[in-house]
C-alpha cells in the first residue's frame, strides 16, 4: 500500500464514555474507553477527565438543576436588584477606570482559601 504524511489543518475534539459508564482505575485508559488501539494512537493528547462520586456534591447539582425548572424552584427565582442595563454601565465603567491591587499577604490567603475549599472533597 501507499504510506504518505500529509500536513494536516485540523483539530479534532473528541470525547468518550468509559466502558460500562464507570472508569475503572486499575485499567487503563485505552481499556476503559474500549477504543481500538490503533485509533487511540491517532490522537496527540488525551486529557482525562473524572467525575469522582460524592453524595454531598451530588445531591446539591441535582437540587440545583431541578430548582431550575420546577414549579416551586420557579417561584423562588431572585430577581436581582440592579437593572440589567445598569449593571451592564457599571461593568463597563469597571472595566476601563477600575484596576484593583491584591496585597501579597491579600494573595496569600487567597490561594490558601481556595486550595482549602479544593480539598474539602
Amino acid at each position: 500500500g501507499i504510506v504518505a504524511s500529509l500536513n494536516a489543518r485540523a483539530a479534532i475534539l473528541a470525547s468518550a464514555n468509559p466502558k460500562d459508564s464507570s472508569y475503572d482505575p486499575k485499567m487503563s485508559v485505552v481499556e476503559n474507553i474500549h477504543l481500538p488501539k490503533n485509533l487511540m494512537t491517532r490522537f496527540d493528547f488525551i486529557w482525562l477527565m473524572l467525575d469522582k462520586r460524592n453524595r454531598e456534591t451530588d445531591r446539591r447539582l441535582a437540587e440545583h438543576l431541578i430548582s431550575m425548572y420546577s414549579e416551586s424552584g420557579m417561584r423562588a427565582k431572585v430577581q436581582p436588584e440592579v437593572a440589567p442595563e445598569l449593571f451592564r454601565r457599571y461593568v463597563s465603567f469597571a472595566r476601563r477606570w477600575v484596576f484593583p491591587e491584591v496585597s501579597d499577604e491579600a494573595a496569600e490567603a487567597l490561594v490558601k482559601s481556595y486550595t482549602d475549599l479544593r480539598n474539602q472533597g
